[in-house]
C-alpha cells in the first residue's frame, strides 16, 4: 500500500492576503498596480508533511498480532497440560535468571549459557569451515569435469539422505572422543548442500561465457577466478545458507547425546543447567601454401537431439588464404554459425578434419579470436576489464620471440581498442549498464584488440546503428590490412560482404547444408560504398 499526502502551497494562503491597489498617478506615467505581500510570509511555506499514521500501524500492528497469537497459543496449550509445559510467564522468569550472569562457571558440568554458545560455536565454526573448505573446491570440480561429475553423483546420492543420528557413533567409534565426533558429524552432514548448489551453479555457467575462455584460452585458474566464482557465487552462497541451518541442527542433536559443555546438552538438562580440469595435441602438418591457410575437408557436423539426430553440415569442403576475407551468407539455419564454431575449435566435427596454420584445429585458441553474434561480455566485468582480459592473455605472458609486456602496454592497448570503438566514457560501466550495440562494439574492440591471425566474426555489426556500422567496418579494413588478419565473418547484409570480402561462400539451405557457390570479389580496395 502507497499511501501519498498532497499540500497546496496556494490553499495555505488566504485569498483575501493578496490585494492590488491602485498606485498614485504620475504626470508623465500610467498608473501601475501594486501586489502587497502577506501580513504573515510563513503562510506561503508549505506547511510540514504530516505522519502517515495508516502506513506505520500496517507495518507494526501485524508483527504485534503474530507474537501475541503465539503467546496465547503457547498459554493455552500450558493451561491444557496442567502446567508441565511453562507459561510464558515462567519462561520470562527464567530467561532472566539465566541471562543475567551468563558467564558463571561452577565446574566442567556447571556453566553458564554464555560458555554453552561459544563451545556450540567453536563446534559448529570448525565443522563447517572443514565442510566449506573441501566442499566448495569439491563441487567446482564435479560441476567442471564430467568425469568426476559421473564419478562422485552416485556417492553423493547414497551418503547425504543418511541421518546424522548414524554419522554420530561413526565419529565416536573412529575419533573415541564425544568433541571430534560433534565436529565430524557437523562436517559430514553440512558438506552436501556446498558440494551440490556449487556444482550446479558450475554446471549452469552459461556456454557463452566458457567460449569466452576457451577462445581466449585462459589458464585453468583464470577460468576459476574470473569466469567461474563470480558465476557460480549466487548458487555457493545459497549452499552456504543451508550448510549452516544444517550445522546447527546438527549440533544440537550431537551434543544432547554426547554430552558435554554445548547448548545441546545445556538444553536437555533443564533442571540443574548443566552445561556441557585441455584437449588433444594438436598434429603438424608440413603445407606451406598461403592459399591453403585455413582448410576444411569433408566436414559433417551433427547434432543429437530428442528427437535423432540432426544433420547440420554435410560435405564442406573450402580454403582460405592467409590474409584473406571470407564471407559466409544464407538464410537462417543454414549452418552459418556452426561452421564458424568449427573453424573456432569450440566445437568438433563429426567427420573430416579442418587445418589452421598447418595445425589440426583441435581447440579454441586466442590466436582465433572470436566476435560472437550474442556479444558473450562477462556480466560482472567492466567494458574496460572485458577487454583486458583479452589483451593479459595474448600480450601479458611471455611468447617465443617477444617478452611479456608491461601493465600500462597492456592498459595502453586497451584504452586504444575502447577509443576504437568509441566507448572511452563507458569503460568502467557493466554491460547490464550499456545498450545492445555498445555491448556488440565491446566484444569487436576485444577481438581486435588482441590482432588475431584469424579473427572469426557472426554478424558483427547486425545491432548497430548505420553511422558506428560504417565507422567500425572501415575501421575493420584498416586493422585487417595492417595486421594482415585472415577473416571469416557471417552476415546477412549481401552489400556489406561485396564491401568488405574478397570471397563470398553461399550455403544452401539446412538441414544438411554444405556450400552451394563460391564467389569472388575482385573489386580493388578501398572500396567506396554506393
Amino acid at each position: 500500500m502507497v499511501s501519498a499526502v498532497f499540500h497546496s502551497p496556494i490553499a495555505a494562503v488566504d485569498g483575501s492576503a493578496i490585494k492590488t491597489e491602485a498606485a498614485p498617478a504620475h504626470s508623465t506615467g500610467a498608473s501601475s498596480p501594486k501586489v502587497s505581500k502577506p501580513a504573515n510570509p510563513s503562510m506561503l511555506e508549505p506547511a510540514a508533511p504530516g505522519v502517515d499514521w495508516s502506513g506505520l500501524l500496517l507495518k507494526v500492528l501485524p508483527p504485534i498480532f503474530g507474537i501475541a497469537l503465539l503467546i496465547g497459543i503457547w498459554a493455552m496449550v500450558s493451561i491444557g497440560t496442567a502446567s508441565s509445559i511453562p507459561s510464558p510467564l515462567e519462561t520470562w522468569k527464567q530467561a532472566v535468571v539465566i541471562f543475567s550472569d551468563p558467564f558463571y562457571s561452577k565446574g566442567p558440568n556447571d556453566q553458564g549459557v554464555g560458555w554453552n554458545i561459544l563451545f556450540s560455536l567453536k563446534r559448529v565454526a570448525m565443522g563447517f569451515g572443514l565442510a566449506a573448505v573441501v566442499g566448495i573446491p569439491v563441487g567446482f570440480m564435479i560441476g567442471r569435469f564430467e568425469f568426476l561429475s559421473r564419478m562422485f553423483n552416485p556417492l553423493i546420492s547414497l551418503l547425504r539422505p543418511v541421518s546424522p543420528l548414524a554419522w554420530l557413533p561413526i565419529g565416536l567409534l573412529v575419533f573415541k572422543g564425544a568433541n571430534p565426533a560433534a565436529i565430524w558429524t557437523i562436517f559430514i552432514c553440512s558438506i552436501w548442500p556446498m558440494i551440490i548448489n556449487t556444482a550446479v551453479g558450475v554446471q549452469r555457467v552459461p556456454q557463452d561465457y566458457m567460449n569466452v575462455a576457451r577462445v581466449l584460452n585462459l589458464s585453468e585458474w583464470k577460468i576459476v577466478t574470473k569466469i567461474l566464482f563470480p558465476s557460480v557465487l549466487p548458487y555457493m552462497l545459497t549452499g552456504v545458507r543451508l550448510a549452516v541451518g544444517t550445522a546447527w541442527l546438527v549440533i544440537v542433536a550431537a551434543e544432547m547425546l554426547t554430552g558435554g559443555v554445548g547448548i545441546g546438552f545445556w538444553g536437555a538438562q533443564p533442571a540443574a543447567r548443566q552445561s556441557r580440469f585441455r584437449g588433444s595435441p594438436e598434429k603438424e602438418y608440413t603445407m606451406s601454401n598461403t592459399s591453403k591457410y585455413i582448410e576444411i575437408q569433408g566436414v559433417d557436423q551433427t547434432f543429437k537431439t530428442k528427437k535423432g539426430l540432426f544433420p547440420a553440415l554435410r560435405n564442406i569442403n573450402l580454403n582460405v588464404a592467409k590474409g584473406e576475407f571470407v564471407a559466409l551468407i544464407g538464410h537462417s539455419g543454414c549452418g552459418k554459425s556452426t561452421l564458424l564454431n568449427l573453424i573456432a575449435g569450440l566445437t568438433m566435427p563429426t567427420q573430416g578434419s579442418l587445418i589452421c596454420a598447418s595445425r589440426e584445429i583441435a581447440g579454441p585458441g586466442p590466436e582465433r579470436a572470436v566476435v560472437f553474434q550474442n556479444h558473450s561480455l562477462l556480466p560482472w566485468l567492466t567494458c574496460f576489464e572485458n577487454i583486458y582480459l583479452g589483451v593479459e592473455r595474448v600480450f601479458g605472458t611471455r611468447n617465443p620471440g617477444a617478452a611479456a609486456e608491461s601493465k600500462a602496454q597492456l592498459k595502453a592497448r586497451t584504452d586504444a581498442a575502447l577509443a576504437l570503438v568509441g566507448l572511452t566514457a563507458a569503460a568502467q560501466k557493466r554491460p547490464g549498464e550499456i545498450s545492445g550495440g555498445m555491448k556488440q562494439r565491446v566484444g569487436i574492440a576485444r577481438a581486435l584488440a588482441m590482432e588475431p591471425k584469424v579473427l572469426l566474426m557472426d554478424e558483427p555489426f547486425g545491432a548497430l546503428d548505420a553511422l558506428t556500422r560504417a565507422k567500425l567496418q572501415d575501421e575493420l579494413l584498416e586493422i585487417v590490412a595492417r595486421t594482415e588478419s585472415t577473416v571469416v565473418m557471417v552476415t546477412h547484409d549481401v552489400d556489406e560482404a561485396v564491401l568488405l570480402s574478397d570471397k563470398i561462400v553461399m550455403m544452401t539451405n539446412g538441414p544438411a547444408a554444405t556450400i552451394g557457390e563460391v564467389l569472388s570479389v575482385d573489386l580493388p580496395r578501398p572500396r567506396n560504398r554506393v
